[in-house]
């Protein structure tokens, strides 16, 4: 006999059943969408603060840059320094090393930045590039002259290659390259493309060894600019009429008149120019140590213990007179002469970079 009441009761229970497991699946698709979101929200709040980190590591990196363009940093050779450490940045901070090589052109550097407990860190090698380059200028003669030269007194101008110590290090060019002729007196004496110094009593026997002489005529000796092969007015922008010159200076300085007694101090470096229109500005020295480059109208006298390690160049269109009282040298430096603008901290640069890459987070 067929229970009718049963049969209601189980259609009932089963609609309860049904209803049950709906509210069960809804429940656990409402909490797994709760832990989903959950973790969505703070994976997304660690790659939010990654990318923050990432950012101020890299507002690090161009605060250096601004620095170094803007010579308010000033590379130091050969050595590892924390420029900035820990420079806070709203809730966060930025770190900067930088590690150079000999000349400070080519820098590694690592970048940090920091916020909430999120840190990236950047390595990058930059090459930083005067805005005005001078290296490599025509060189032939530890003294390059357009006109007649006169070595007299007691110095020594050699044209063998020296380091930046006045090391010899090799055969170099001539004591004296000259569009004109040379004379040789006093003790003063001479060396160059691998000879030694030689005074006036067997410079005959060398002459062709150690000095060049009439040496066709070049538009290179019109101007400053003309010679170390930049535009015309180049240079206007360094250009003084006032006389003083600091000691240990290291920067591209242009007088424009007579300079006298000039004192270098121990760590002078760069380019000299003593000249004006008229070719006639004169330079005096009386001591120190110079590593660069001078391009001078005429000279009256270089006195004391005057080192010179790189080269001169007279433009004067008449005789050029180096007059050497005391213990002066001149050494011929190509590597110097290769890094003129490594020594002119007053150029403006700008930066290159090579590499960049984040490192990977633990």
């Amino acid at each position: 006999m067929r229970c009718i009441g049963c049969t209601k009761l189980n259609q009932h229970g089963s609609a309860m059943i049904a209803v049950l497991a709906m509210a069960l699946i809804l429940n656990v698709t409402l909490l797994a969408f709760f832990f989903t979101t959950q973790h969505n929200n703070k994976a997304s709040g660690v790659r939010k603060l990654d990318v923050t980190a990432l950012n101020i590591a890299e507002g690090g990196k161009e605060h250096f840059y601004a620095d170094l363009v803007n010579n308010i940093c000033i590379p130091l050779k050969d050595t590892s320094i924390d420029y900035f450490l820990r420079q806070p940045f709203k809730s966060g901070y930025y770190s900067v090393n930088y590690t150079s090589k000999r000349w400070g052109d080519s820098l590694w550097i690592v970048g940090e930045g920091a916020e909430n407990g999120a840190k990236s860190v950047i390595d990058v090698i930059a090459i930083v590039n005067p805005y005005l380059s001078i290296n490599n200028p025509p060189i032939t003669g530890a003294v390059t002259a357009h006109s007649k030269v006169e070595v007299t007194g007691n110095i020594e101008v050699d044209g063998n290659d020296h380091d930046t110590l006045c090391n010899k290090v090799g055969n170099g060019v001539y004591g004296v390259s000259s569009c004109d002729s040379f004379y040789l007196s006093g003790s003063a004496s001479i060396g160059g493309n691998g000879h030694d110094l030689e005074g006036k009593h067997k410079f005959e026997t060398y002459r062709s060894i150690l000095v060049e002489e009439d040496v066709p005529t070049s538009s290179k000796f019109n101007s400053p600019e003309s010679f170390l092969g930049i535009p015309e007015h180049s240079l206007d922008s360094y250009r003084s009429s006032d006389p003083d010159i600091p000691q240990d200076f290291r920067a591209l300085i242009y007088k424009t008149v007579d300079v006298q007694s000039l004192h270098f101090g121990d760590n002078a470096a760069g380019v000299l120019i003593v000249h004006n229109d008229a070719k006639n500005a004169q330079l005096s020295v009386n001591s120190g140590t110079f590593k660069g480059l001078i391009i001078v109208d005429d000279f009256t006298k270089i006195s004391g213990n005057v080192e010179i390690h790189g080269a001169i160049v007279a433009l004067k269109d008449s005789m050029v007179v180096v007059d050497g009282v005391g213990t002066g040298m001149i050494c011929y430096s190509s590597e110097v002469l290769k890094h003129l603008s490594s020594y002119c901290n007053n150029f403006r640069k700008s930066v290159d970079e090579v590499s960049w890459e984040e490192r990977p987070r633990h």
